[in-house]
């Protein structure tokens, strides 16, 4: 006898190879979607925060800023320091000068691509190198918000250091195949600082929105 032709079968055996084939697509979109988005935001982010610091250290170089361009310190006729006190002027020209640079440098974020190969999401040193390049474009997606910081910090006996830094918030778009994401990049750049010898002044007339916190006494 002669077996009967059963072509749903066959047809059976080929959904079930386009199911399983779906199901290991699926599962490794799912695996290593998360894997290119940490590696896409760490690359995004070193590149334009590499920009920024590139931007303030021209500035600072440009004008050649030091620390009592930004703060008057007064002391007695001892020579301890009774007073600090913020060029409010000053650090607000130099604000809004480095953020007119860090907006020139983000603006070449467009003319920016970053190309990863395959191999390097699967976390293999030796596959690393290997597998087809994904082009990754990059651009500004937000305002950029400039404030600034200062933080005192013990350096030593009778010493403290106290540095400022300009703190830079915007978000950067990530645009890949697939992928259209939004990386908010949140950075701090030191500026100057200096040390303080003796006991810090309990009069420090800082910004209004400075993170500004006085060691306890000692």
């Amino acid at each position: 006898m002669f077996k009967k032709n059963r072509p749903w079968r066959r047809w059976g055996k080929v959904l079930l190879l386009l199911v399983v084939i779906l199901f290991m697509l699926y599962w490794l979109d799912a695996r290593l979607r998360p894997a290119f988005f940490r590696l896409t935001t760490y690359r995004v982010t070193q590149l334009a925060t590499e920009m920024i610091n590139r931007a303030v250290q021209e500035e600072l170089q440009a004008g050649n800023y030091q620390y009592q361009d930004f703060i008057t310190v007064h002391q007695d006729q001892q020579g301890r320091v009774v007073m600090m006190q913020a060029n409010t002027v000053q650090m607000n020209k130099f604000a809004t000068r480095v953020s007119l640079a860090v907006n020139r440098q983000l603006e070449k974020l467009p003319q920016q691509t970053v190309r990863l190969p395959l191999g390097v999401l699967t976390g293999l040193i030796w596959l690393a190198d290997y597998g087809p390049r994904i082009t990754i474009r990059i651009m500004p997606a937000g305002a950029l918000r400039v404030n600034w910081q200062d933080r005192f910090e013990s350096a030593g006996i009778n010493q403290t250091r106290h540095q400022i830094a300009l703190s830079f918030v915007t978000e950067i778009k990530v645009i890949a195949p697939a992928v259209n994401e939004i990386v908010p990049l949140n950075t701090t750049v030191p500026v100057v600082e200096s040390i303080i010898v003796g006991d810090v002044p309990r009069v420090y007339f800082g910004l209004s929105g400075w993170l500004s916190s006085l060691p306890a006494d000692r």
